[in-house]
């Protein structure tokens, strides 16, 4: 039985579905006129309904062009963001879990201690697509030393400093310092993404090659709508259907990985508890018998 999504997943999933809906409406408005433009029942409109049909048939549907490039923008920041909410989830899932500093973790600390720092130089500056506390990034930043008994990470400040994240390379190198298995070798051999770019499994490598040449298409059409606007003429209803079904899937398998990442924080976590709750028993049972516990 597979383990139900994350909310981030699923209010993702739920933005997307709002775009293919506005697509499905879009061409069964068009269809709709083309079907009845011929049969229209004069003689059964009211008189103040004549003149708003005769209006709406002189002026036939614009180019769809704008709305396309408009969906298509929406659809790849709302998987930006999904993106970054996935590296808060996987900080604030970590930090929950207690950590304390050791050859494992000390990598993951040193990335949130560079982030941080990257983002109290923009304090007089703050990106416009965040809410920042930038004291609560001094004061979790006295929490990441050697000698720490919890270590806790900002999450804003890691999921910021992701660059190009429609890309999915650094993302996936963040979720991999965090535990989560990800890589382009790992989506080439998914069966959800061999299933959405209609490939062969066992073609792993070229399967691989194919999502990041997809990543990077994705991520060069909305950069060109947004520094040409309306002039970008790439987008069509199928190119936008085609992309959408890639970041379902991407998304859905992410999702799958970083619920293993987070059980093993909790794991990690409950073993760490249950060893010191068992401390002060052995060490009980030693006095009695003339002998003292470490």
């Amino acid at each position: 039985m597979s383990k139900k999504l994350f909310v981030q997943t699923t209010t993702f999933l739920s933005q997307i579905e709002s775009a293919v809906s506005w697509l499905d409406w879009i061409r069964g408005a068009t269809r709709f006129e083309e079907i009845f433009r011929d049969r229209i029942p004069w003689a059964n409109l009211k008189l103040h309904e004549i003149p708003i049909v005769q209006t709406k048939l002189r002026h036939p549907a614009p180019e769809q062009r704008l709305i396309l490039n408009a969906l298509y923008v929406t659809v790849v920041a709302a998987f930006e963001e999904y993106l970054r909410q996935l590296v808060i989830l996987l900080s604030d899932e970590y930090t929950k879990s207690r950590p304390t500093w050791n050859e494992d973790s000390e990598g993951l600390f040193k990335l949130n201690v560079r982030a941080s720092a990257r983002m109290l130089r923009k304090m007089d500056s703050p990106p416009d697509h965040l809410t920042i506390d930038f004291w609560d990034i001094c004061r979790e930043l006295g929490t990441c030393h050697p000698s720490t008994t919890a270590v806790t990470l900002n999450s804003i400040a890691l999921a910021a400093d992701v660059e190009s994240l429609i890309k999915l390379e650094n993302f996936m190198a963040c979720a991999h310092a965090f535990g989560a298995d990800l890589n382009f070798d790992i989506l080439g051999k998914d069966d959800a993404i061999c299933n959405a770019f209609k490939v062969k499994k066992s073609a792993a490598r070229e399967n691989s090659k194919l999502v990041r040449e997809a990543a990077a298409e994705i991520s060069r059409l909305r950069n060109r709508i947004a520094h040409t606007g309306v002039n970008a003429s790439d987008i069509t209803e199928d190119v936008l259907r085609r992309d959408i079904d890639i970041v379902k899937v991407v998304a859905t398998v992410f999702d799958a990985h970083i619920q293993v990442a987070v059980d093993g924080f909790h794991k990690a976590n409950r073993g760490s508890a249950a060893k010191s709750a068992a401390q002060p028993a052995r060490s009980s049972l030693d006095s009695k018998s003339g002998h003292v516990g470490t």
